[in-house]
């Protein structure tokens, strides 16, 4: 599953600045993301690592509008949209649907 920056925006509030078409697939931390992932800084010690990452794009706090050219979604609390955005792109396993042919009932369970 893929969302652009624009539709993550949509769904979940915050500023965007820059490519609002930008395709994310992946959440990762900065220091390992790549081309079609997405990066977060909840923190102005971690600034730093915006000038070495390879992420697509960023989600910052509100303070931080100016710490990198990188197209990038401004919110309040970067950790929560950042965990959002993860849920969304990362939705657990559904179970098949229907009966597994295995299955069985107990006869007890009838015996009401």
């Amino acid at each position: 599953m893929a969302s652009t920056l624009a539709e993550l925006v949509a769904r979940f509030g915050g500023e965007l600045l820059g490519d609002g078409g930008v395709s994310i697939r992946q959440v990762a931390p900065l220091d390992r993301a790549g081309e079609s992932e997405i990066g977060f800084v909840s923190q102005a010690k971690y600034l730093t690592q915006l000038v070495d990452t390879r992420a697509a794009a960023v989600i910052l706090p509100l303070d931080a509008r100016d710490a990198t050219d990188l197209p990038r979604i401004l919110t309040p609390n970067p950790y929560l949209y950042f965990a959002r955005v993860s849920a969304l792109l990362n939705p657990p396993p559904r179970p098949p649907v229907g009966i597994h042919a295995a299955a069985t009932v107990a006869p007890e369970a009838f015996s009401k």
